[in-house]
């Protein structure tokens, strides 16, 4: 099997994903149609997407990718 590797130019859309996920409001099954919606892209580009997240998911938290990324936009 091919692990999946983490996508730099992906890190806005796993910040969404992490924060909609955090958010505990809907299932991440159901995330492609608003991550469709926020970033003005066609749902089959959202579902591959989501997919990808789903699959690199726990590389991200291993590693604290997406945190550290909110933490330094935060600290501009």
């Amino acid at each position: 099997m091919n692990e999946e590797e983490i996508k730099e130019e992906y890190i806005d859309y796993y910040i969404y994903l992490h924060n909609l996920k955090k958010s505990d409001t809907i299932n991440m099954f159901g995330a492609s149609p608003f991550l469709a919606d926020e970033f003005f892209i066609p749902r089959s580009q959202a579902r591959q997407i989501l997919l990808h997240w789903m699959q690199v998911f726990p590389k991200l938290q291993e590693q604290q990718i997406v945190q550290k990324e909110i933490e330094r936009r935060t600290n501009k």
